[in-house]
């Protein structure tokens, strides 16, 4: 049996590492006009499945104005 000062651990733990759900979920998407990536969704619903319509900063007007 290991003691305070052993290099030995105590019991055998896992040591995977799980990557966090949120980490999981992120995606690049890009802008429907240029290609770049984008930060501004409009439309989206991504807990429901509806990717909607992204653009970078540059055409974020042009892409809000758009129907699809």
């Amino acid at each position: 049996m290991p003691d305070l000062f052993s290099k030995t651990p105590r019991h055998d733990a896992d040591t995977t590492v799980e990557t966090p759900r949120t980490e999981r979920q992120l995606q690049a998407h890009t802008c429907l006009i240029c290609g770049k990536p984008a930060h501004f969704g409009f439309g989206v619903s991504l807990l429901h499945g509806i990717e909607g319509r992204w653009s970078c900063f540059s055409h974020r007007e042009d892409v809000k104005r758009r129907k699809e």
